[in-house]
């Protein structure tokens, strides 16, 4: 069965890998149209979970809110976010002050969160995107991103045996974690050696780091969600992967952390 999944794994990676490269290559709304894309399946799986967990969820407020940060980001970059979080946040008052009281401040709540988390966060591949050599960085960030999940997963299978968090996902193991952290580390070294974007080996070495972390924080995010949802993936749209949720958590929370470390370390 492990062999199996892993088939599925690779099979579904032969056929998406080259389809995100040429995407990110494209740039401009190819990608625009493809991170809208990402956010929508995302969300409605999402959604799906939330109401396992008697959330009230209105799923046109809460695409509006996402696709708003996703839209902004392509637009003006990150110089209106602050306009479109206000804009947002007025609007799910407004959701719950004329749903009232059959709409609940926490759903309220939960679903701007959840606009935060998929729109805000993935509309940091656009930001990338548009740095000098985004081509270069936004590939960079789904090579750590995949490379930590990747030395998670072999790490944790072959020598994993200390659990990680195991009340949020019992397979996950320390072991794992250490495999999850030397493999975007050793990604990024390479790259580097490659195709040189930085002379300060301290500053590559530390955004392999940081990535393993943050890539590996999205995940287990992502496995608290199901957990307290009672559900095994998010979707199965993807074969051996699940649902795009689970594809793309790691890059979720890994994104917006490389771009900020880029900007303030790397580039300038």
């Amino acid at each position: 069965m492990v062999m199996s999944l892993l088939g599925k794994r690779v099979i579904t990676a032969l056929l998406g890998v080259p389809l995100v490269f040429t995407l990110t290559y494209l740039g401009g709304h190819f990608l625009l149209l493809a991170i809208l894309i990402i956010v929508f399946f995302i969300l409605d799986e999402m959604f799906h979970a939330l109401k396992k967990m008697d959330v009230r969820i209105n799923r046109a407020i809460g695409i509006l809110g996402s696709f708003a940060f996703v839209i902004s980001a392509h637009v003006h970059g990150n110089g209106y976010y602050p306009m479109i979080t206000y804009l947002v946040v007025m609007v799910y008052l407004l959701y719950y002050v004329n749903g009232y009281p059959k709409v609940a401040l926490k759903d309220v709540g939960i679903l701007f969160f959840t606009s935060l988390y998929v729109g805000y966060f993935l509309s940091y591949a656009i930001l990338i995107r548009h740095l000098p050599n985004g081509l270069f960085f936004l590939l960079l960030v789904f090579i750590l991103t995949w490379s930590a999940d990747i030395g998670a997963y072999f790490t944790g299978s072959l020598i994993g045996r200390r659990k990680l968090a195991k009340t949020i996902s019992p397979k996950k193991t320390l072991e794992g974690a250490a495999g999850g952290i030397v493999f975007p580390v050793t990604a990024v070294l390479l790259t580097n050696m490659i195709a040189p974007f930085s002379d300060k080996i301290i500053s590559i070495l530390f955004l392999g780091v940081l990535a393993g972390l943050f890539a590996q924080f999205g995940d287990l995010a992502a496995s608290a969600i199901k957990r307290q949802a009672n559900i095994k993936d998010f979707g199965s749209i993807l074969p051996g992967h699940g649902g795009f949720t689970d594809r793309f958590d790691s890059f979720l929370t890994a994104a917006p952390m490389v771009y900020y470390y880029l900007v303030l370390f790397i580039i300038n």
